[in-house]
């Protein structure tokens, strides 16, 4: 086969994921542990050269690619203004005078089900009962007979936005031919350019058993439904987390979070992986072998991590001032009330006094003026993680601890934050497991009445036991960890989708009650 490339399209808006492009172009929605457009580009062999039309959060898409795949060659298209699909190809035409193969954003074929090259005209095609959202088409032995347009009842195969073209000549001829007859046609796409294409020669059909339309809702669920997902993370709109072969890449959409993390890095040396890269709103490290401790967690292993820590991080830093009381004080009442504001305004909630579960609750604004200020704001500064749960622990291979996804500053600061922050979170773990929350089990059932129900690992329970007893032991007040991890479950709340925001809400409202009476410890 003679030299060919691929045709890759990100620059439409994604209206149909809703909220999930709001931060991020739909071609970097996770789908299993990967971005969508890495399904796409690892189909293909790393010589192959890319060429990627941009338009919408397209720095996202180039900083992503550029960092995450270095050895390989993108050419990138800006395609502002582009009125339809047809145009966004058109604009790309002099970096594809060869073979090429267009390979829509939202399409994943599983398992890179092999992908042929150019070798011949073909158009990929998918059998379903349903063409209400596709162009469709009619074949007869293995040639494409006739395009049809959307919701088209007499067709063999729906297409997939997967298609090549070795007759690039001609494909560029009829594309600007319909183009200039009509340069604001907003539905002008390649299946246009091929139902002309079929006048004058010939169109192979290859079909594609294995096709996922990620591009909208019901088809992502789907695709996350079948492709394998390892990552114990609960969905935030404005970051992500992917992993390759051998790294891991975090995004956030705030590049001064981005920032932040690298230096601190520096402050936990030999905690935490080294990062290998830092692309705008992207940095990556090298993938940690082992497993998240999460799943391998005992009552001994938690001693021996309780014990690392106090040797290796939890180092006090000096003695409270006035100046570590004011950002305890924002840290944990400026922010919840800002954070409670933010979720209460998204959900057109009230915040009131309800019964939970049973239990007659303040609202939340008047339980968090019953908080004592000294117990939460008069700690003195320590050397911390900030996200310390289980899933951001790995358990290496050597039976040794590797910190991951650390915080980006404590209200503010790098170098010191509060370590009974760190103790909350590890608290939250125990309870709030996100392997099970991603599964779905747990509940919330709204009514004059709140109720919610919550699965618990047995052995994450018998370890949050251990885990009381241990910190007592060392000093640490126990019932001040109950009152700060129910305000991590506040803080949550205004951060993520229905129906775990509501969930957290209650749970945080609920929890924090029963910590104020000293019910939890």
């Amino acid at each position: 086969m003679e030299e060919y490339k691929v045709l890759i399209t990100t620059g439409g808006i994604g209206s149909r994921l809703g909220d999930l492009t709001t931060y991020k172009n739909k071609a970097l929605v996770r789908v299993g542990k990967k971005a969508a457009i890495s399904h796409i580009v690892e189909s293909y062999p790393e010589n192959i050269e890319m060429v990627v039309t941009v338009d919408y959060h397209g720095e996202l898409v180039k900083d992503f690619l550029q960092l995450v795949y270095p050895k390989r060659k993108f050419t990138f298209i800006d395609t502002k203004g582009s009125p339809s699909v047809g145009c966004s190809i058109l604009m790309a035409k002099e970096e594809l005078q060869c073979p090429f193969i267009f390979h829509a954003c939202d399409t994943i074929i599983k398992d890179q089900q092999n992908i042929p090259t150019p070798y011949c005209n073909w158009i990929g095609g998918h059998i379903s009962s349903n063409s209400s959202h596709y162009r469709s088409f009619n074949v007869s032995n293995d040639r494409v007979l006739k395009m049809n347009e959307k919701g088209e009842k007499d067709y063999d195969y729906i297409h997939i936005g997967l298609c090549g073209f070795k007759d690039y000549e001609l494909f560029w001829s009829i594309l600007e031919k319909l183009y200039g007859g009509n340069k604001t046609n907003k539905e002008l796409s390649d299946c246009h350019v091929i139902s002309e294409m079929l006048e004058e020669t010939l169109v192979k059909y290859i079909e594609f058993s294995t096709w996922f339309d990620i591009g909208n809702i019901d088809g992502l669920r789907i695709a996350k439904e079948v492709i394998e997902e390892d990552i114990n993370v609960i969905e935030k709109q404005a970051e992500e987390i992917y992993m390759t072969e051998s790294s891991v890449i975090k995004f956030f959409y705030d590049k001064d979070i981005v920032d932040k993390r690298v230096k601190r890095t520096k402050l936990l040396n030999g905690l935490v992986p080294k990062v290998t890269g830092v692309k705008g709103n992207f940095y990556k490290y090298d993938f940690i072998e082992g497993e998240e401790l999460s799943k391998k967690i005992t009552v001994d292993i938690l001693k021996d991590l309780i014990s690392w820590m106090s040797n290796n991080l939890w180092h006090q830093l000096g003695d409270s001032t006035g100046e570590t009381f004011d950002r305890f004080y924002n840290f944990y009442f400026v922010k919840t009330r800002n954070r409670m504001l933010e979720f209460l305004s998204n959900n057109n909630i009230k915040d009131t006094p309800v019964v939970i579960n049973g239990i007659k609750c303040s609202s939340v604004a008047v339980l968090l003026d019953k908080i004592d200020l000294q117990l939460l704001c008069s700690e003195v500064p320590y050397r911390f993680h900030g996200d310390f749960i289980l899933d951001n622990i790995i358990y290496t291979l050597d039976e040794e601890f590797c910190l991951i996804d650390w915080r980006q500053d404590f209200e503010g600061v790098l170098d010191y934050g509060d370590v009974y922050y760190d103790l909350a979170k590890l608290n939250h773990s125990f309870i709030f497991n996100h392997e099970l929350i991603n599964k779905g089990y747990f509940s919330i059932n709204i009514d004059s009445e709140i109720q919610f129900e919550l699965f618990e690992k047995y052995t994450l329970s018998i370890c949050q036991k251990a885990f009381y007893s241990t910190i007592k032991e060392l000093g640490f007040n126990c019932n001040k960890v109950a009152i700060i991890t129910s305000l991590i479950w506040l803080n949550m709340a205004a951060l993520h989708p229905r129906p775990i925001n509501l969930f957290l809400w209650y749970f945080g409202q609920y929890n924090l009650t029963l910590a104020l009476q000293g019910s939890l410890i």
